[in-house]
């Protein structure tokens, strides 16, 4: 059985998280990821228990099972542009905790973010925005706010408010998600913070 079928704690999930990562980084693979294709069979037959859940944007350069190293059954992922906490990617999140246990939940922001960079120029483009885009940039406001402070629109600035970006979301998940912050409070689920280097891979944990 793998290990993405096992109760898998916290820190050890973290642990699972950084170590795939550094081998990912350090252009390595694990055995076992490359060969979890086998696991499909049993996967589907007797379920999934995804040791942790990952709020990750959307963007093409940040492909997270491959970021982390790991294989099918192990990671349960929400992707979404500007790693945002929409009503719908809370109640997946809620799903899984609650349904398979996953006993850490990551959010993910990246380098380079274009929603954030959207989200930066909006006050000089209001208009420029499909109304659809527009909620998600309108997620991601308030930490656009803070970011502006920074003063020149920067790639460092852009970075630096996708950071803020990522604290928004943790606190918009503590504060309308009752399920996940019950869960938070019970010390049932741990939550922290990422963010992804797009020029290498590599994935810094709060």
């Amino acid at each position: 059985m793998s290990q993405s079928m096992n109760s898998v704690p916290a820190d050890a999930a973290l642990r699972l998280l950084k170590e795939g990562n550094q081998r990912f980084v350090q252009g390595l693979r694990s055995v076992e990821s490359m060969v979890r294709s086998r696991d499909l069979i049993e996967l589907a037959e007797k379920g999934q228990k995804p040791f942790a859940i990952v709020l990750a944007c959307a963007d093409s350069r940040v492909p997270t099972e491959i970021l982390f190293d790991r294989g099918p059954g192990d990671i349960f992922v929400c992707r979404v542009a500007g790693n945002v906490a929409t009503p719908a990617i809370m109640g997946s999140m809620e799903f899984a905790a609650e349904q398979f246990g996953s006993a850490l939940l990551v959010v993910m922001g990246h380098t380079r973010c274009g929603a954030i960079k959207a989200a930066l120029s909006m006050k000089q483009q209001p208009d420029g925005l499909s109304p659809n885009l527009k909620m998600v940039v309108d997620e991601i406001e308030p930490a656009a706010r803070l970011g502006r402070e920074f003063g020149e629109f920067t790639l460092e600035n852009v970075d630096r408010t996708a950071w803020l970006n990522v604290q928004h979301t943790m606190d918009t998940i503590r504060k309308k998600s009752p399920v996940l912050a019950s869960l938070i409070a019970d010390r049932k689920l741990t939550m922290v913070g990422a963010l992804c280097n797009i020029e290498n891979g590599s994935v810094r944990f709060e």
